[in-house]
């Protein structure tokens, strides 16, 4: 990595953080927000509360969700386990990124959860299912498949996006590349290789995942697909 004035490895460094990231913020997004879905789809007071606190979420930049959720997150954990805790950068970060993202994950499947077709739910109750049965086997596998392509753009959005938890002090690939390049003063190399890292990553889900899904039906011409 001579050729990287001896940066190389913390560029690499940098890179297997995001990755690292990523997977972490998408686990939260995923679990915090079908849980949402599940409680929001059928409607209800319930469903309009914690719908009107997601659009509120929505509607602010994600890096002001992140500082937001971050400081209050390590003043909520000092209030609990004493004032000298400090909450991890990496876990405060990929934890306020995942509760921003599952804003979004949410919304997109219980819109899926309400786009799957009445005549098959009927379907089910005809039949005898539990309503129970009748959503873990008809209406979920149904949605997700509905719900493939937006989420495949989410976690495009999501990889971009890790870059903000740089300002939290997080050494991942944009931090990393913003020590290099003040370092050597090659700001363009740096950044211009820190860009064609994340298109290398976007590019590389989109094709992965997009043929799995196309593989499944939910999309026909994954490359075309690609929103980056």
């Amino acid at each position: 990595m001579s050729f990287l004035g001896g940066y190389g490895y913390l560029i690499l460094e940098g890179v297997a953080l995001t990755v690292t990231l990523s997977l972490v913020s998408a686990v939260i997004a995923v679990t915090v927000g079908l849980i949402y879905a599940t409680l929001t789809y059928e409607g209800g007071p319930g469903a309009v509360l914690l719908r009107s606190f997601c659009l509120a979420v929505m509607a602010v930049p994600e890096f002001i969700t992140l500082l937001v959720l971050y400081f209050a997150g390590t003043l909520l954990l000092q209030k609990i386990f004493g004032s000298d805790f400090q909450l991890s950068p990496f876990w405060g970060g990929g934890s306020a990124l995942g509760v921003a993202y599952a804003t979004y994950f949410g919304e997109l499947m219980r819109g899926a959860l309400r786009d799957v077709n009445r005549g098959l739910v009927e379907a089910a109750d005809a039949l005898g299912l539990h309503r129970r049965q009748s959503f873990f086997l008809i209406r979920a596998p149904l949605a997700v498949r509905i719900a493939g392509p937006g989420a495949l753009n989410l976690w495009v959005s999501l990889v971009k996006d890790t870059s903000i938890v740089s300002l939290i002090g997080v050494a991942e690939l944009m931090r990393n590349s913003t020590v290099a390049a003040r370092v050597t003063g090659a700001s363009f190399e740096f950044y211009a290789l820190a860009g064609c890292i994340y298109l290398a990553m976007t590019y590389c889900s989109n094709l992965f995942l997009g043929r799995r899904l196309s593989s499944r039906g939910e999309l026909r011409e994954p490359h075309r697909w690609m929103s980056i």
